[in-house]
């Protein structure tokens, strides 16, 4: 029965889409995106008698998840074509064009005929789901072939239906894995205690990742003028919610800093606001130039691409979505070695690397105007506190690198 509305529940939502696509631009790319897609699929994925890895990630935050270990693999092994499909319009539009796979398509919808058809048409020599989402029908139809399962970057929690009464159905699936790249003990002990011993403990890939962008982080010429040898805060993927938290702080503060602003969406009310509110010389980047950048107490940045170069800038960090129950990437800026701040919310919590940095003195939360203020102004003033938390945040990152190596170990010696 519970299977039964498993299969009615996901074509209910698909059904759903299709009528919202009408009104919902999001929707209407969910939709869209899927037409001709088996016809694009066979006309289109390079044919060869090298193996196909089919890698699938839910969104774009499961593929930076997924991107290190994409990335070795393809530099190991250069012959060997990659696939890579996402379900949500999130992660397909914006890395449609990721030119390290040898094929990008949204996931089909999940139906008996749909996957068989998806198989038929690649056949891969592995499929490799990224963190949680796994889709029961795919599962079984790759158990069923012999196309062995892996789960990278997993990580799982008590609530979830795999460990309840009622998940059988889907608890039966995640036996039909070869192995299960887990990002922490807690997730392994879960897993064994529904009889399931395939686990590694490998961590969490995203700090593979974000090592490698500092170490490939972009030089920008106008941040750099802009900076001047003076002390720069960077807010990263910012909105309205945290900008009204720290506006008195950072107007307080005055001429004592320098101000990177990368807001999470370019809007045009959203950038004009800031730059009524922030109390002291602005600049948009577009409008910058070498010649006066270095004249402004504030960079507002109106494009989207450079905020994980623009960190290697600062000398503090704010990650935007906190308040908003939507934090985004608190380790790319740690990885820079700078002290991280946050909004502070229940729902953090879910974020592993958010205890881990409060835990190693290298990120502080921060929960209303009166704390950002104090913890604002202590490590402005106080650079021996600013750098050991700083010095802090870097060395936690550099403390869980390594899952991309040893997920990687094990996919080579399956495809060899």
């Amino acid at each position: 029965m519970i299977y039964f509305l498993y299969k009615a529940g996901a074509w209910i939502y698909f059904a759903l889409i299709r009528i919202v696509a009408v009104v919902n631009p999001k929707a209407a790319l969910f939709y869209k995106g899927r037409k001709n897609l088996f016809r694009n699929l066979e006309d289109n994925l390079p044919s060869s008698s090298e193996p196909l890895v089919w890698f699938h990630a839910a969104s774009l935050g499961e593929f930076e998840q997924g991107r290190p270990v994409i990335e070795e693999l393809k530099r190991r092994l250069p012959n060997v074509r990659i696939l890579l499909t996402f379900f949500s319009p999130s992660g397909f539009e914006v890395r449609k064009g990721y030119a390290m796979v040898d094929y990008i398509c949204y996931l089909p919808i999940e139906s008996a005929e749909n996957v068989k058809r998806f198989y038929d048409l690649t056949n891969p020599k592995l499929a490799v789901f990224v963190k949680y989402e796994f889709w029961k029908e795919y599962i079984d139809q790759a158990h069923s072939r012999n196309i062995p399962l892996l789960s990278i970057s997993s990580i799982f929690w008590e609530a979830q239906i795999y460990f309840k009464s009622y998940g059988k159905f889907l608890k039966e699936s995640l036996y039909y894995f070869d192995h299960f790249f887990v990002q922490n003990e807690t997730s392994k002990r879960l897993l064994e205690s529904i009889n399931i011993d395939r686990i590694t403990v490998a961590g969490d890939t995203r700090f593979d990742r974000v090592t490698t962008i500092r170490q490939q982080a972009k030089d920008i010429e106008i941040a750099r003028v802009f900076k001047d040898d003076e002390l720069v805060i960077v807010l990263g993927s910012v909105w309205e919610s945290d900008m009204k938290v720290l506006f008195p702080a950072l107007n307080a503060l005055g001429k004592k800093v320098k101000v990177i602003i990368a807001p999470h969406q370019i809007e045009p009310g959203f950038l004009t606001k800031i730059e009524m509110k922030f109390n002291h010389s602005s600049v948009r980047f577009s409008k910058a130039t070498a010649e006066n950048a270095a004249n402004y107490r504030l960079l507002l940045i109106d494009n989207i691409g450079m905020l994980s170069s623009l960190y290697g800038y600062g000398e503090i960090a704010f990650v935007g979505g906190g308040f908003r129950g939507g934090l985004h990437n608190t380790l790319e800026p740690a990885a820079f070695g700078i002290p991280v701040l946050w909004g502070d919310s229940e729902t953090n919590a879910r974020f592993a690397e958010i205890a881990g940095l409060v835990d190693s003195g290298g990120g502080l939360p921060i929960g209303s105007s009166t704390d950002a203020a104090k913890v604002l102004a202590d490590l402005v003033e106080n650079a021996e506190t600013r750098k050991a938390k700083g010095k802090a945040a870097g060395d936690y990152v550099q403390s869980k690198t390594g899952a991309t190596d040893t997920i990687v170990e094990y996919l080579t010696k399956q495809l060899k």
